[in-house]
């Protein structure tokens, strides 16, 4: 067996498509009248200079395409990564005045030297249960 079967048409044009100048291909040919004709049509492509630049460009531009996506993908992670790190330097900060401003507040500053000094507002600090109003 050649690893096509004549009963089975896509097999006969899977094989083309692996090689469509294979010798398995070329047996094909003799009793498959359409894939003759893609064979043929195949090296008549093949041998102009003009269709084959034509494919060399195409194939070109697919590849910079390609190119400029995946560098598009890149950038957008790095700028995804570096906003998801401002983020979380941003509440890391207010956690850390938060955790200063409860610990003030039981020690007694009062509600406005700690909004000062922390930049929460006030009424953010009121919102602690156990805070008094001064």
């Amino acid at each position: 067996m050649h690893g096509f079967s004549k009963d089975c048409p896509l097999t006969l044009w899977v094989e083309y498509l692996k090689n469509p100048l294979s010798k398995t291909v070329k047996k094909i040919m003799e009793f498959e009248p359409i894939i003759e004709e893609a064979v043929n049509m195949f090296k008549t492509i093949s041998d102009d200079p003009k269709t084959r630049e034509m494919i060399r460009m195409r194939e070109e531009g697919i590849l910079d395409y390609n190119s400029a996506i995946d560098h598009a993908e890149q950038i957008g992670k790095l700028k995804g990564l570096q906003e998801g790190e401002r983020k979380g330097l941003q509440e890391g900060e207010r956690r850390g005045k938060l955790i200063a401003a409860r610990s003030m507040l039981t020690d007694g500053v009062p509600v406005a030297v700690v909004s000062k000094y922390t930049g929460i507002p006030i009424a953010e600090l009121k919102d602690f249960k156990d805070i008094r109003e001064e």
